[in-house]
């Protein structure tokens, strides 16, 4: 019997190992992750350097005790969990990942740590025999810290003896759009001080564009200088100082008279 078992124990080895690694999740009892279905709220987000904004990540799966939750980015060129060694995108202080203990929807808050565009994704990692599963890539760009609206003056129009129209353009509004527009002007070239005689607001364009205002109450035959001028949260952004020259008042009719001159000025004579 001895011998039997001997000449054939060789031959069911295989078997026994076949069978014990065909069935490991019966055999050995263990549960695996399978992820379902995984999305982020959106394909784009924006803030600008130093701020904070939301990721929304949506997951289904099953036995999630055995799962990692995770948002990923890939500007050091493959996709780690963030934070990573980049300088580009931070946790703002909370996790990016968990094991099996993020409940969905979940919320994870980012922060923009330098300008540049970088791309995200959700993972549902598995840690035993199920496969990862990973959100469609979304764009962040992370915008430099806003500052003042860049502003150009353009030559003034429409002169006349007692008015004039200006004309400014916000080529770049750095960040924040601007919410007001207006005109600096007066008879100082320097337009510092009290040489600003007063301001004249304007529509502004909303992001990037031109707008205009009207000078009126001039005075005939003088040198204006003006400046455009744009705000936003940031600041006061300003433009070049450039001049304009109103219309000469007309002269009064002059006729001969007897050897004198004689002026017809506002209905009366005047004889000189």
């Amino acid at each position: 019997m001895k011998k039997v078992f001997a000449n054939i124990a060789p031959a069911l080895l295989p078997l026994c190992l076949l069978f014990l690694f065909s069935f490991p999740h019966e055999a050995m009892a263990v549960s695996t992750c399978h992820g379902l279905t995984a999305s982020l709220d959106s394909s784009t987000y924006s803030a600008n350097v130093g701020s904070t904004f939301p990721v929304v990540f949506t997951f289904t799966e099953s036995n999630s005790g055995f799962c990692t939750e995770a948002i990923q980015d890939n500007t050091s060129g493959s996709f780690t969990t963030v934070p990573n060694t980049d300088i580009d995108i931070d946790c703002n202080g909370s996790a990016c990942s968990s094991s099996g203990l993020w409940t969905s929807p979940k919320t994870v808050t980012l922060k923009c740590e330098a300008a540049g565009t970088y791309t995200i994704r959700g993972a549902d990692i598995h840690l035993n025999f199920g496969s990862d599963l990973f959100t469609s890539n979304s764009t962040v760009t992370c915008n430099a810290s806003a500052s003042a609206p860049t502003v150009t003056t353009s030559a003034a129009d429409t002169i006349t003896i007692s008015s004039a129209n200006v004309n400014g353009n916000v080529t770049a509004t750095n960040g924040a759009d601007a919410t007001t527009c207006g005109f600096a002007w007066g008879t100082g070239s320097a337009l510092s001080g009290g040489d600003t005689a007063t301001t004249t607001g304007s529509t502004c364009p909303g992001t990037t564009g031109s707008f205009s205002g009207n000078l009126s109450s001039l005075s005939g035959s003088t040198s204006y200088y003006f400046r455009a001028y744009a705000i936003n949260s940031a600041g006061t952004g300003f433009g070049s100082i450039l001049s304009l020259n109103t219309a000469a008042a007309a002269r009064p009719s002059m006729m001969e008279f007897w050897g004198g001159f004689f002026y017809m000025l506002g209905g009366q004579i005047l004889i000189k």
